[in-house]
């Protein structure tokens, strides 16, 4: 996710790692969105780019359940850590993120999976292309969110 999104709906942009979801996962793009979507896909053909948030509290946690909303389902399982990254927001954001410095080491994390299949383009997601000249709209849209009742709630308490 992009700092100015998380500084949007968390009001803080959270430490992060970087990390992949390998056999299963993929990212695609999703018809007439500018955000992917990570599904489920052939093992050994498959690697979903992510950031490992760090630090992210009970009430944080809610508001990325509130904001991923129906079209996801959270699940738990296995990132592998990637080494020699100086940026991780950079590298997670990038359309050709590389991947090569692969750690023996995993964290256990949650995640949100796509479940509007109909609407996924045959198309892996690139982050430069789908989302880069949305990101303002995006920015904006997700400040409006971050400023609902609910969340207001959730930061205070």
């Amino acid at each position: 996710m992009w700092p100015g999104v998380l500084e949007a709906i968390l009001r803080r942009v959270p430490k992060a790692r970087p990390a992949v979801l390998r056999d299963g996962f993929r990212r695609m793009a999703v018809a007439g969105q500018p955000f992917p979507a990570v599904v489920h896909a052939t093992p050994g053909d498959s690697q979903a780019i992510h950031g490992l948030l760090l630090s992210i509290s009970s009430n944080e946690a809610q508001i990325f359940d509130y904001f991923e909303g129906d079209l996801y389902k959270k699940e738990l399982g296995t990132l592998t850590l990637v080494e020699g990254v100086q940026d991780s927001y950079r590298w997670a954001t990038s359309s050709a993120a590389p991947v090569s410095t692969l750690s023996e080491h995993g964290e256990e994390a949650s995640f949100y999976v796509w479940t509007g299949r109909a609407s996924l383009r045959d198309v892996a997601w690139d982050s430069q292309a789908h989302f880069v000249p949305f990101l303002a709209a995006y920015v904006e849209n997700a400040k409006a969110f971050g400023n609902e009742r609910v969340i207001r709630r959730l930061h205070k308490s």
